[in-house]
């Protein structure tokens, strides 16, 4: 099962620490949108692969977001505006199979 997880501050964190403990988590794949090289270095130390771009690349987020099973995000308020995209993306992707 593959997961696209956007991971900010202490929640993200958080959740991904849950998920990466669950006891099936060696057959999860886990992809992290990440904004530099230093964060992406971390992450992949503890198995998490990671794409370096910005939630302002709509054509990067539409593309990580379709080849995911599940669509994770812990965006802050400030980002809310790209939490609706995504979660609108994902419902034309799998509910009305657009896109």
């Amino acid at each position: 099962m593959s997961f696209y997880y956007l991971i900010i501050g202490y929640i993200g964190g958080s959740v991904l620490n849950r998920l990466l403990s669950h006891p099936d988590a060696s057959t999860f794949a886990f992809t992290a949108l990440v904004r530099s090289a230093a964060k992406a270095s971390k992450l992949e130390a503890i198995g998490v692969k990671t794409v370096i771009g910005s939630l302002k690349d709509d054509a990067l987020v539409e593309s990580l977001a379709t080849e995911a099973d599940i669509v994770i995000s812990t965006v802050c308020l400030t980002s809310m505006i790209f939490s609706i995209s995504v979660m609108y993306l994902t419902y034309l992707i799998f509910f009305e199979g657009r896109l």
